[in-house]
């Protein structure tokens, strides 16, 4: 703690002791200090809640028939509670023989970008039909909004517009490929939208 001296008539020196805090600035600290704990706090809540989020919709599935999926059914992962309600009808359902989720790497050419890529279809399944005849499917799931063209609107920001019809036209080349790459090996490609996993149960 720093002393301060002052001089007496005399002039010898006495050490004087600084005084108490202005309270003016104890108060301000305190506030300050205060209001960057209730920031933190509410930085934390926020992590959390978006955390929860993230676990709800994305997570690993555990399968009740493990020799059913082709591929590691230790490491099945999905990123929508669609994907998950797909997952639990293929591991149930007698008719599935067969299931993998993003084992299937499918190169397709980016028009808006003018380069190959590779695109995962969601599920590739082996189904054996009424007559017994095995047959196989890669499914897509997407939901119906993301298979119509953009359209503009009264509130709508320009850049929403952009990025739907960038969404759009990279949807339309995966999907330009992946009929090819299915037409070539015999397998039906399906797009299952919300109405499809309706039907589904």
């Amino acid at each position: 703690m720093p002393i301060r001296s002052t001089f007496d008539g005399g002039g010898l020196g006495k050490p004087v002791l600084p005084g108490p805090p202005n309270m003016f600035v104890f108060n301000l600290l305190n506030a300050f200090t205060i209001d960057i704990i209730s920031l933190l706090n509410i930085i934390i809540t926020i992590y959390m809640k978006m955390q929860e989020r993230l676990q709800k919709y994305k997570g690993k599935f555990r399968p009740h028939n493990p020799s059913k999926y082709i591929g590691d059914s230790k490491n099945i992962v999905y990123r929508s509670m669609w994907e998950r309600r797909c997952m639990k009808y293929f591991d149930i359902n007698p008719s599935v023989l067969g299931w993998a989720s993003e084992e299937i790497s499918i190169p397709y050419y980016d028009t808006m970008t003018k380069r190959v890529r590779r695109y995962f279809p969601d599920f590739l399944i082996k189904i054996k039909d009424k007559n017994g005849k095995v047959k196989a499917h890669l499914i897509e799931v997407k939901p119906t909004k993301d298979l119509r063209p953009p359209v503009g609107g009264r509130g709508k920001k320009r850049s929403t517009v952009l990025w739907e019809a960038k969404t759009y036209q990279m949807n339309r080349d995966k999907f330009a490929s992946a009929r090819k790459w299915c037409d070539d090996r015999n397998i039906t490609f399906d797009i299952w939208t919300e109405k499809h996993l309706k039907q589904k149960g």
